[in-house]
């Protein structure tokens, strides 16, 4: 049967695919006869199997095999047949592998093996082709189907190979959907294939779209197909079954998987319609020119759940608040903006920035300030209410308003767009009457106040561009819109940022090409200039432009060493600078932002801060929150100091680290180098050392941590594995491993790894953390797949012993980080209640603070105190340590 989890990788694409781990599976006979456990040695099934065969309540053998099966089949007589990839499915390390089709005896013996080389697929981000996509027994014929995609992205033109169950040796081959004459737009998809007991016939159940009809229905359709592949008889229940478009609908598709289709006896099957909710039965009858399918009944019918039961709810546990206290002087209240959502300049010179510090609130501030950082106005706005929740986008215009667009999908999927003028003069939300675009890329003013978009968003499988002028109302002067507009003749549309020269001509970035398409002010292409061709080091991807007041263009491509350019009309390079603070080395975040005031003058911003470039790259004017000693400027990285009782707070501004007790008074400051953090990655994570030293993750430095000992005092590089996750007992430490975790002795040796679960299963690792003995506790992350598992925090003992795992509670729902504090294993997302384990009791305990609500977007993050009896919740940006006691605490 195709897994939903094969269905994911292979028939859709995705530019971040996850691979769940090959689980420990057991295999069983129709009748129970026999079974085969299968252990696979390596996460994702490369390499060797473990495998272990039962015949009446005995061992009938076991044996480390050299492959691990990805799927089987096993029949009465212990006959066991199966497919397996040398590098797993996804491969590794860049080799695809090979496939291998295999027979093993029912005494271990493996009497076949086929081994095909497999090789890159032909479509982005799919896995290495051949990739099986079924396989089926046929134990009344001693023969077993293998099941391959007939080519990329036809999945319904699949090639089935038949296989002696005895021998391993290939009988037949052939595309079924051929031999009845069906194109790859008129064969169903096929979900699930049985052969059919006391008839030598295939039964195949699939999905069709129909586009003639309505494409957000499927037609379900059942075959039946001879041993040869020819087609007998077919059944269609048109419309039966809503298109992929939301959560639920993939649920109700990967229970087709497994139940849609089952047989029932001699010549007899069933089929589930979902919508109808309903099995019908069919039995096979003779016609006077052949055989074919017979309604039998039909009756109400709801699948089993696919494992037992979710775990019980936590009960709910009210905490009492011993302190709320703020941590130093808490954010300064005196800065003119405390984080940057957009920035921009009017007319005059004067910059625009949208504050949404406050976002959590559904509001932002709109701050008006001279170039030199006198703050001229402020106005509080509050974000208007959606459907949906939506991504708020802000626009500076010259003007000295905003244009405010919201991007928002439904419930089945569909993307829709608002937008409204933002006065920061009077706090007015006006919405433009006619707007409807979604998921803009860029937005331009042209000269007389008009607006200028781009955009690109999916309606179904298909790409939509986008490219129009729109009036003060959102009504479109013209508009390009397709999945391929053709410009001119073999010329395309591309989309990405635009910008709107002093003339009025039109300059789309069309960032896949590196190339600038000019477009006149009425829609009409003009020309198109390859950036490739004209620099002298090629562009990786460029991604913003702007036009300054002499008609040149600033480009940015952050990937390059020199990544802020000007450019004339036809693509060559005036000058070229590196952003970088004043004193310090260049930072990547810093080319991210980068905008062009009206006295041509380039600035930029981090988020927090925004930086006035001098024509070396360097910032020579600095606006925004200062940090000081005792205040956080831009709060970032938070750990809370378990052994010592403090907590840890990195400034983004500086990347000072600023530790503060359990009363709030700062006891110090660990301030980097100027050049400690240069580079495009900056790192977000803190450790703390068993003597207090302080450790904090970064790009620019060797081993990718700098250390500052006890007193604040800086170390220097640390020789640190870059993912070390907590420090053991004796000098050991653990890293992650992404599959696990990694032990490592004091001269980075590695001791030993975590990457089980006590009960055998492979882990997926959220987060972890050590508790005051040195164990460890892990969450698992989500696992999407055919046999997903019950999400547990393990436990292991300080040298990696496994020790028990507890599943979640069954309301505990997006929930990312852990806690160790020794009796109490604190799990919470960012925002979400948190969810409390009592270790000595078994039991979970669900916590709902009262400000849950109104912590900042940031989230918060939770610990135990030093002495194991309070709850502590940090919320960085407000500087702000909450205290509850935990029950047991007296």
């Amino acid at each position: 049967m195709l897994t939903l989890t094969a269905l994911l990788l292979t028939a859709v694409p995705s530019a971040q695919r996850y691979v769940p781990p090959l689980q420990p599976r057991t295999y069983a006979s129709e009748s129970g006869a026999w079974s085969v456990h299968l252990d696979p040695t390596s996460h994702h099934g490369e390499g060797e199997g473990r495998y272990v065969a039962t015949h009446a309540d005995r061992t009938a053998w076991s044996d480390t095999l050299p492959f691990t099966f990805q799927d089987a089949v096993l029949d009465d007589s212990g006959w066991l047949a199966g497919y397996a990839y040398t590098h797993g499915l996804a491969g590794l390390d860049g080799e695809p592998g090979d496939l291998v089709v295999a027979l093993v005896s029912p005494t271990g013996e493996v009497v076949w093996s086929d081994a095909t080389e497999r090789r890159p697929s032909r479509d982005l981000h799919a896995a290495p082709e051949p990739t099986v996509v079924g396989l089926v027994l046929d134990a009344g014929h001693e023969r077993f189907l293998l099941r391959l995609p007939g080519r990329s992205f036809a999945w319904s033109v699949e090639e089935w190979r038949a296989h002696d169950l005895r021998t391993g040796r290939r009988i037949a081959a052939f595309v079924p959907a051929e031999l009845a004459g069906r194109t790859a737009d008129e064969a169903p998809r096929v979900v699930a294939v049985r052969a059919l007991p006391g008839a030598a016939l295939y039964a195949c159940y699939g999905q069709r779209t129909r586009y003639d009809r309505d494409p957000a229905r499927e037609d379900l359709v059942l075959d039946l197909i001879d041993l040869e592949g020819r087609p007998v008889a077919s059944v269609v229940h048109p419309g039966e079954l809503a298109a992929l478009d939301t959560l639920e609908q993939w649920s109700v598709h990967e229970q087709i998987l497994r139940h849609g289709l089952a047989p029932a006896g001699p010549g007899r099957l069933s089929v589930w319609l979902p919508d109808a909710g309903q099995r019908v039965a069919y039995e096979l009858a003779e016609r006077g020119d052949g055989r074919d399918l017979v309604e039998a009944g039909r009756a109400a019918w709801t699948p089993p759940p696919r494992k037992p039961g979710p775990p019980a709810d936590a009960e709910p546990i009210e905490l009492r608040r011993i302190a709320e206290v703020r941590l130093g002087s808490g954010p300064p209240r005196d800065a003119p903006f405390r984080r940057i959502h957009a920035y921009g300049f009017d007319a005059r010179g004067r910059v625009l920035v949208v504050d949404d510090s406050d976002k959590a609130a559904g509001a932002v501030e709109c701050v008006l300030l001279e170039p030199d950082g006198e703050v001229l106005a402020r106005r509080r706005l509050e974000l208007p209410e959606t459907p949906y929740e939506a991504r708020f986008r802000w626009w500076p215009f010259r003007s000295g308003r905003w244009l405010l667009t919201a991007t928002w999908r439904d419930d089945g999927m569909e993307a829709h767009g608002r937008a409204w003028w933002a006065s920061p003069d009077t706090g007015e939300l006006r919405p433009l009457p006619h707007w409807t675009l979604s998921c803009v890329d860029g937005i331009a003013e042209t000269a007389d106040g008009g607006i200028l978009a781009s955009a690109a968003t999916l309606d179904g499988s298909l790409l939509i561009f986008n490219l129009g002028c729109f009036d003060a109302d959102g009504a479109a002067r013209w508009l390009h819109s397709g999945p391929s507009v053709q410009l001119a003749p073999g010329e395309r549309l591309g989309t990405g940022d635009v910008a709107v020269s002093p003339e009025g001509e039109i300059a789309v970035l069309d960032s896949g090409r590196k190339a600038i398409q000019f477009i006149g002010p009425d829609g009409t292409w003009r020309e198109t200039v390859d950036l490739a061709a004209v620099w002298e080091d090629a562009p990786r991807y460029p991604a913003c432009i702007e036009t300054d007041s002499t008609g040149a263009f600033v480009l940015v491509d952050s990937n390059l060493e020199r990544p802020v350019r000007r450019i004339d009309r036809d693509g060559a390079v005036l000058a070229a600078l590196t952003p970088r603070r004043a004193g310090a080395s260049p930072e990547g975040v810093l080319a991210h932002r980068v905008r062009v005031a009206p006295d041509g003058r380039c600035w930029t911003s981090d988020g927090h801060v925004l930086l006035r470039l001098g024509p070396d790259g360097a910032a020579d004017r600095t606006l925004g929150p200062t940090a000081t000693e005792d205040s956080l400027a831009a709060p970032g990285a938070t750990r809370i100091d378990r052994l010592r009782g403090r907590v840890v707070i990195q400034d983004k501004i500086g990347r000072a680290l600023h530790v503060f007790d359990a009363q709030g008074a700062q006891a110090l400051v660990a301030r980097p180098d100027p050049d400690d953090y240069a580079g495009k990655w900056h790192g977000d994570r803190l450790l703390i050392g068993p003597d207090g030293a302080l450790y904090a993750s970064t790009s620019a430095l060797p081993g990718g941590w700098l250390a500052f000992d006890p007193t604040g005092a800086r170390r220097g590089p640390a020789e640190l594995e870059r993912g070390t996750v907590g420090f053991a007992p004796g000098g050991r430490r653990w890293s992650s491993l992404m599959k696990g975790l990694r032990l490592h002795g004091p001269d980075g040796r590695e001791l030993g790894t975590i990457q089980r679960r006590a009960d055998g299963v492979w882990l997926s690792v959220a987060d972890s953390d050590l508790g005051p003995d040195g164990s460890v506790a892990v969450l698992e992350r989500p696992q999407p797949g055919s046999s997903p598992q019950t999400r547990c925090v393990s436990l292991y003992d300080p040298d990696g012993t496994p020790r028990v795992d507890v599943p979640l509670p069954g309301d505990a729902g997006r929930v990312w980080k852990v806690a160790h504090g020794g009796r109490w294993i604190v799990v919470h997302g960012y925002q979400a209640p948190a969810w409390l384990l009592d270790l000595h009791a078994g039991t979970w305990h669900r916590f709902e603070p009262p400000w849950v609500e109104t912590v900042s977007e940031a989230g918060y993050v939770l610990g135990v105190s030093a002495d194991g009896r309070e709850l502590w919740a940090v919320d960085p940006v407000e500087g702000l340590l909450r205290r509850y006691a935990l029950p047991g605490s007296g």
